[in-house]
């Protein structure tokens, strides 16, 4: 049996490429569906993840991929599903599939989809890695007014993130991309989503540039063409992208350039030429309908110094969004969402020795719920979570972090 990681994510890719055509939908939306239909609370980010060639490490995930896949029209033919499955490692993909066919109906009969289940549970705080679902997001009002008021009318506005380490730039980022399409009754109760006329004509695409592979031009470039689900020239330069793209991107489009300082930092290819590229094509090429926004620590312009760039792309990004603690009534917005029975007292600490910055509130209310179940008696947690917020206590000390 062989297993092919760049195989697998080339037949994922062409098989969620089939489904957005035959569902005349983004590819996106199609990510997002399958992820929520697998049960994943991440939605379509699982689905990115596994296009890039991460196959699913549960034989269990990668027959429900298998199986939502084929329900919607992904595969052409057995041949092509007992490919997926082969490259996916699965011990015995024939017997697999034909499981599947006697027992699913044909995606050509019909053409009605599941819809995303609705969720049925949350985890009750989150600490580490950023906020993917728009439920567990809160705060950040008047930056997200000012964002989006830059990407509601043509030409769209690039704007910055910046904000120390673990500020919570990223779960804005996937904030921004989501929320606009995330059906009600996966939101809290009168959580904001109108923020925009007409979501479904955006095309969200993340760039998350701690993936090391999409430091490498032309594997960046094919990842932005594919997203937007446009040809893939061979070979893909710099010239070639700029070419497929301003003369077929007819849609508004916001690429979120994540960890930029580790793009800068460590990839040479990424050089002035290209980031010269990019910004040509937003401001000259495209009708005003391409949109950067990036999150760093520092300031575009700090950070094309310190890596001696000289791309005047670094000057596009007329807003920051300076990430501080959130402001006292969304903190208590967060305690309030809580699965916890908060005293005055409680809350009033929590807030104050969290200074209000989002990770330090997850902190300590997830030592206080742990407490609770425990049954320890207050002293015992509130030390026990000053300990564990330790190591982020530069966010206090107005330090950037390491």
């Amino acid at each position: 049996m062989s297993q092919s990681s760049e195989q697998f994510a080339q037949l994922l890719s062409q098989a969620v490429r089939q489904v957005a055509l035959r569902q005349k939908t983004k590819i996106q939306a199609v990510q997002d569906e399958l992820g929520y239909a697998l049960g994943r609370e991440a939605g379509g980010s699982t689905i990115e993840y596994w296009r890039k060639g991460y196959i699913p490490a549960k034989l269990h995930d990668i027959e429900m991929l298998a199986r939502a896949l084929f329900q919607r029209g992904g595969f052409p033919d057995t041949a092509a599903l007992d490919q997926f499955l082969r490259q996916a490692g699965h011990p015995a993909p024939e017997r697999f599939s034909q499981q599947l066919i006697a027992r699913q109906p044909s995606p050509q009969a019909s053409t009605h989809h599941q819809p995303r289940p609705a969720l049925d549970e949350h985890p009750a705080f989150i600490v580490g890695p950023p906020v993917s679902h728009p439920r567990h997001f809160f705060g950040r009002e008047r930056e997200l007014k000012r964002l989006f008021g830059l990407l509601k009318h043509r030409p769209l506005q690039n704007a910055a993130i910046i904000g120390p380490r673990r500020s919570g730039k990223s779960s804005l980022l996937n904030y921004l991309r989501s929320i606009t399409t995330t059906p009600a009754d996966q939101l809290r109760p009168h959580q904001r989503h109108d923020w925009l006329a007409l979501p479904q004509a955006y095309q969200w695409i993340m760039v998350d540039f701690q993936d090391a592979r999409l430091g490498r031009r032309e594997r960046l470039l094919a990842y932005l063409l594919d997203q937007l689900n446009l040809p893939v020239p061979d070979p893909c330069d710099l010239e070639s992208f700029l070419d497929t793209v301003s003369g077929q991107l007819h849609h508004p489009t916001i690429i979120l350039l994540d960890e930029i300082g580790v793009a800068l930092a460590r990839y040479p290819e990424l050089d002035d030429a290209f980031w010269e590229g990019l910004r040509a094509l937003a401001t000259n090429q495209v009708g005003g309908n391409l949109a950067f926004v990036l999150a760093a620590q520092e300031a575009p312009d700090q950070l094309a110094a310190h890596s001696d760039l000289g791309s005047p792309f670094f000057n596009i990004f007329g807003y920051t969004a300076q990430l501080g603690p959130l402001r006292q009534p969304e903190a208590a917005e967060l305690l309030s969402s809580t699965p916890l029975a908060l005293s005055p007292t409680e809350s009033a600490w929590i807030i104050e020795r969290s200074g209000g910055w989002p990770i330090l509130l997850q902190i300590l209310c997830r030592e206080r719920w742990l407490a609770a179940e425990d049954g320890e008696e207050e002293i015992d947690w509130q030390a026990e979570a000053l300990r564990q917020m330790a190591p982020f206590r530069y966010l206090l000390d107005g330090a950037p972090g390491e």
